[in-house]
């Protein structure tokens, strides 16, 4: 079903959507995710339909962290759809009655998915490494199963429109489409025009070939990858990931985020794209601090921080630095044409020698001692 072919009137919708953004002292500081999904939204309200949006924000694990509430942007989100109020329930779970009272042109807000351990179906307070960590799985995805069960249960139709979390299989992208035929489930606006971005990218390829891949897992991006690894003529990574490649060779990444299960996929990766002639690209420096504010992304007061040149795991890359992720603003001095996915875009080879990295890299941590910050890596062309 295309959306908008869909008949909304008097019909409950729940959108999944992705309003994962930034908060300082509780006020949103970049709503670009918000203002990404208002076309589906607004359309919605338009054709007669009530409103029930569900997301997640940060990653409280199962549990519930006041500092993670969507309580916290329902104000903003009313004032960017133009309503008087955007009602909230203060359990995603327990929304039953909130979800039934709904009348057309009203719109409901449920409580931060991930405040369930269902939503992202994973075993919460027991080690892969337990011998009961299996058991503990299956029981998981049968409950996931029923929390999914239970957000469709609110609506009539369902609208999956949170691009930057479509490829993860949890409750609320991909099991809840299960509860609702194919006449009632439906992409919103934001992913149809992202999956035609990809389609046009895929299947008109022009070469040479680039592709950027970012991110904090290798583990999640895989089947990506591996699609990726029959079509680009180069793969550039980036982001968390990279790590996990670093471990498998034997590299020093200190308290960095890791895979450690995942080493030998890192290896695969590097086995396939080299029998298939693809070049894989890596940072050959990485910009290091003691110590992190994650929740920021800002170094704390009085950490060291130093730029590390050629990395012992990799050789001569060349094209691509990775720094510390910096806002916009930064990007537009190098600003490159978005082509697809957020992550997939037309790179012009460049070669950099090392001086010219370390100058870079010097002038790219100034601005971040500025706490100029945000979810990008930045890419460098010439």
């Amino acid at each position: 079903m295309k959306i908008n072919d869909y008949n909304f009137a008097g019909k409950k919708a729940i959108v999944r959507v992705d309003f994962n953004v930034p908060l300082k002292e509780g006020k949103i500081t970049d709503d670009t995710r918000i203002r990404g999904a208002l076309p589906t939204l607004k359309l919605i309200l338009e054709k007669g339909g009530s409103l029930i949006i569900m997301s997640h924000m940060g990653k409280p694990k199962g549990k519930v962290k006041p500092e993670l509430s969507l309580s916290q942007i329902k104000d903003a989100v009313a004032a960017a759809l133009g309503v008087p109020e955007v009602k909230f329930a203060p359990d995603c779970a327990k929304a039953q009655d909130a979800a039934a009272a709904l009348k057309p042109g009203e719109v409901l807000l449920l409580e931060n998915l991930r405040y369930y351990p269902e939503e992202e179906g994973k075993p919460v307070g027991i080690d892969k490494e337990d011998p009961a960590y299996e058991d503990a799985k299956k029981a998981m995805k049968a409950s996931q199963k029923e929390f999914a069960k239970t957000l469709a249960s609110y609506a009539d139709c369902y609208v999956m429109d949170a691009f930057g979390t479509a490829h993860r299989k949890h409750a609320s992208t991909a099991v809840i489409a299960d509860y609702f035929d194919a006449d009632n489930k439906m992409l919103g606006l934001l992913m149809e025009k992202e999956v035609a971005a990809v389609d046009a990218v895929l299947g008109n390829i022009k070469r040479p070939f680039v592709a950027i891949m970012g991110g904090s897992k290798v583990s999640s991006k895989i089947g990506i990858i591996e699609n990726l690894l029959g079509k680009a003529d180069k793969l550039i990574l980036c982001g968390g990931m990279t790590y996990t490649f670093a471990k498998a060779h034997g590299g020093e990444i200190g308290k960095s985020i890791v895979e450690m299960d995942k080493l030998d996929v890192a290896l695969n990766v590097e086995k396939l794209a080299a029998e298939k002639g693809v070049e894989l690209v890596m940072a050959p420096d990485a910009v290091c601090t003691e110590d992190l504010d994650f929740a920021t992304m800002t170094v704390k007061p009085g950490s060291k921080i130093e730029v590390i040149l050629q990395m012992q795991f990799l050789q001569t890359w060349k094209v691509l630095m990775q720094v510390l992720r910096l806002r916009r603003s930064l990007l537009k001095q190098s600003r490159v044409q978005r082509q697809s996915c957020g992550m997939v875009l037309q790179v012009y080879s460049s070669v950099m020698t090392s001086q010219q990295v370390q100058r870079l890299s010097v002038m790219l941590l100034q601005l971040q001692q500025q706490r100029v910050h945000s979810l990008s890596s930045v890419v460098v062309t010439q």
